[in-house]
């Protein structure tokens, strides 16, 4: 008997489908997606005081010492550069913050200026978009400091003589989705104000990437979703879509203010993923975007041996335009659980792709409890449990086939399962949450 290969992609299993995957969207489908057939991942670590240290040292061309500016936190990490200075709150430093945290540059005479000898300004519109030297200066700021950044669009926000100059960084020449640069620009063509994503990445290596079709479904009728910086109400456009990489986890915490038991205590896996970037269109925010998953499915489900099924179910992708609602939640406004359907009406014998969202944990004052996740097709099959891979936050994704035509019911629970309940009055009470959607198979 021959050993089960190991799964050459845990990482990517389990990813956590985003609470804005479950709110209606506008996508106006002009140009085509362009996906290619690979993409790279990385795997993200938290900055740390040395990568914050590198960047000041690329800045200043020599060694860098620790030093405060006027009016700085003490909860602020910062190191001097003779003219300016680079920091990060210190918490997020070599800790656990989600996307590796951030860093600010002030330059030094701007900023002992606004502190200590301050003058009245009117942010607002700037009267004329950024000139071909602000935008050089800011490009200039970056490229010193070791960071490849690309010019967004421009925003159209002064500050007094201030200009904004807004980039996307980029990783492997792919823009980052929901973590972009910015620079503040004086009328001497001077950066007295920056900031950007601090990271600490490693490659995973390329992987497969899903069918166009299969992600313009994402992107039209979810899931798929990844946060970025379009901000509802806001529509987007597939012209000017392009590849990119957005941050994503497969685990994490619901909105407890407390610790509930039924953790699982592992590490999440933190990752820049494949992603295409799509453009948001309206009136704000001009320059903003949103990002939708590009992985194969293959390379999502739960069950490694699905791999084949699940990449059926991606190249069988309908016209999203016809293919209907695909996501139900409960409730509807916030949700706490959902189920989806790649295809709410496939074919009898060819793999659908649902997708359960929702958390599992033991709530604090109740005992005896046995916390249960599952996914139930509709068809007979039976349920089918889940565990959180970190946390108390899942997403599970299983390729199903549904054998004969018919209208099936496809359900995820979440619940509790306590022999003693928390006394009245306890911390948290016991919960019993489900979420279904219709799933209709033609012959």
């Amino acid at each position: 008997m021959q050993p089960v290969p190991a799964d050459p992609y845990p990482h990517l299993r389990g990813l956590l489908l985003d609470e804005i995957d479950l709110a209606p969207r506008v996508v106006d489908l002009g140009e085509p997606l362009m996906v290619p057939q690979t993409g790279p991942v990385y795997s993200v670590e938290p900055g740390s005081v040395a990568d914050l240290r590198a960047l000041a040292e690329r800045y200043a061309g020599t060694t860098v010492t620790e030093g405060r500016g006027p009016n700085f936190s003490p909860e602020l990490t910062s190191f001097d550069t003779g003219d300016g200075w680079f920091l990060a709150p210190t918490d997020s430093l070599d800790g656990e913050a989600g996307n590796g945290g951030g860093w600010s540059w002030y330059e030094a005479a701007w900023r002992n200026q606004t502190v200590y000898h301050p003058v009245p300004v009117i942010q607002g519109p700037c009267a004329a978009p950024p000139n071909a030297r602000t935008e050089r200066a800011a490009l200039a700021f970056f490229e010193r400091i070791g960071v490849p950044v690309r010019l967004d669009p421009p925003t159209n926000d002064c500050i007094g003589d201030l200009t904004r100059v807004d980039v996307s960084v980029l990783v492997d020449d792919l823009p980052l989705i929901g973590l972009s640069g910015i620079a503040w620009v004086d009328g001497s063509g001077t950066v007295v104000e920056a900031g950007g994503p601090l990271l600490h990445l490693e490659s995973l290596g390329d992987v497969e990437l899903a069918p166009a079709t299969e992600v313009l479904r994402r992107l039209v009728h979810g899931p798929g979703l990844v946060p970025g910086d379009c901000v509802a109400p806001c529509a987007l456009s597939t012209d000017g879509a392009t590849l990119g990489l957005a941050y994503a986890t497969n685990g994490g915490w619901g909105g407890h203010d407390h610790t509930p038991g039924g953790v699982v205590d592992a590490p999440a896996g933190r990752l820049l993923v494949p992603a295409v970037l799509v453009p948001a269109v309206g009136e704000y925010p001009q320059g903003s975007d949103q990002g939708v998953l590009a992985v194969s499915s293959a390379l999502l489900v739960d069950d490694p041996a699905q791999a084949g099924a699940a990449r059926r179910a991606d190249a069988t992708s309908t016209d999203p335009t016809a293919a209907g609602p695909a996501c139900a939640s409960d409730p509807a406004a916030w949700p706490v659980i959902a189920v989806c359907a790649s295809r709410p009406h496939p074919a009898a014998g060819n793999p659908v792709l649902l997708t359960a969202y929702g958390e599992r944990y033991e709530p604090v004052g109740a005992s005896g409890c046995r916390p249960l996740f599952t996914l139930d097709p509709g068809d007979g099959s039976g349920a089918q449990s889940f565990l959180p891979r970190s946390g108390t936050l899942l997403t599970a994704r299983v390729a199903h086939v549904y054998a004969a035509p018919g209208t099936y019911t496809a359900v995820v629970r979440s619940v509790s399962r306590c022999s003693s309940p928390a006394p009245p009055g306890g911390t948290e009470p016991e919960f019993d949450e489900s979420a279904q959607t219709l799933v209709t198979v033609t012959g």
